[in-house]
């Protein structure tokens, strides 16, 4: 939680006294709050102090905000880092039951950047954020650090994990507020150069891919504007879209990706078939013809 969270707030003022003392995980009282040596916090922030979800209150107080999201029209929830939480499998399996109740066709989302089926069984979520598709795999073939046959057996391999149900309803993503900017991770260049116009065409060979595999495509804002930005410095890949400057041959591009997508069936059917793959050549079927 925050710091001002009411809950804390209580644990400051009354210590052990307070009746939500074991929502979270206190070494020492009194304690000023963002003192991270006091308390258990995500990373060792202080001023996030971690919510003890093994506590069954804890648990039926989160429950009933992801209720009240559900029921004011909310139509999924995306959790970062689960994998951090306490108990974690008995918690998310809690969750999709309590939230499925609610409302049958919630999207649950999960933070997992590497390749994981434990987490898509059917008992916990229904995807993940699929940098494990889209940066080790797509990526990785863009910039030519991979061939397409190895690009081919990755893909193969990705799907034969996941299987068809999952990967269906993929969140496939490239890059996000916790990457760098794709086109500057392609050799575009970095915040105020004039982007490297080889890299702005592996970029529409990237987004070509992410439009047309199994799963949903999505973009963080601005990358098809051309925007770029290291990892390494936050303000330059984070920073708001500059509306008066973009590259209009890549606005075009994935205009028409979201096009061809909504216009061809076999783009957002469940079905594909790997191909062929060699040297800077990839292919493969898409539908059920």
């Amino acid at each position: 939680t925050g710091l001002g969270f009411w809950a804390f707030q209580d644990v400051v003022k009354n210590g052990e006294n307070s009746p939500y003392w074991d929502w979270y995980f206190i070494h020492k009282w009194p304690f000023f709050p963002g003192e991270s040596s006091a308390y258990e916090a995500w990373w060792g922030v202080g001023s996030l102090p971690k919510l003890n979800t093994g506590n069954p209150q804890v648990k039926e107080y989160l429950f009933k905000v992801i209720c009240h999201w559900l029921n004011f029209g909310a139509d999924g929830w995306r959790v970062d880092v689960p994998n951090e939480l306490v108990k974690a499998k008995e918690f998310f399996n809690e969750m999709r039951q309590l939230a499925k109740m609610e409302k049958e066709d919630v999207y649950l989302l999960a933070e997992i950047w590497q390749l994981d089926p434990s987490w898509v069984q059917g008992d916990q979520f229904d995807s993940l954020m699929n940098y494990a598709l889209g940066r080790d795999i797509l990526l990785n073939f863009a910039k030519g650090s991979i061939d397409g046959e190895s690009t081919l057996a990755n893909l193969s391999r990705y799907f034969a994990t996941y299987g068809e149900n999952v990967t269906a309803m993929g969140f496939n993503l490239v890059s996000s507020h916790d990457t760098g900017r794709i086109l500057t991770d392609l050799g575009g260049g970095n915040f105020g150069d004039l982007p490297n116009p080889i890299a702005v065409e592996r970029l529409k060979l990237l987004s070509t891919l992410l439009y047309t595999l199994p799963g949903a495509p999505v973009i963080f804002q601005g990358d098809e504007r051309g925007i770029l930005g290291e990892k390494e410095f936050y303000d330059s890949h984070r920073y708001p879209i500059q509306w008066d400057t973009a590259d209009e041959s890549l606005i075009y591009h994935y205009k028409k990706l979201a096009q061809l997508r909504s216009e061809i069936p076999a783009l957002t059917s469940s079905v594909i078939r790997v191909y062929y793959g060699t040297d800077n050549l990839l292919s493969f079927f898409r539908g059920e013809q």
